[in-house]
């Protein structure tokens, strides 16, 4: 009987556990404007018209 009890609070501990992470994690998922000013960058042309990807002078 002790066993059950002991089980079911160690689940229940587990469980919350898991609920508060995935609570922390789904409020932090906004990038920050730093963050998106950096993939922005990155996804934009360089002035001279060709794509950045275009740019190395070797290809995969």
């Amino acid at each position: 009987m002790k066993k059950k009890i002991f089980g079911g609070i160690a689940v229940l501990a587990i469980a919350a556990v898991a609920a508060w992470n995935v609570n922390l994690s789904s409020q932090s998922s906004d990038m920050s404007d730093v963050s998106l000013a950096n993939v922005e960058a990155l996804a934009a042309e360089i002035p001279d018209g060709t794509n950045c990807s275009s740019t190395a002078p070797y290809s995969y």
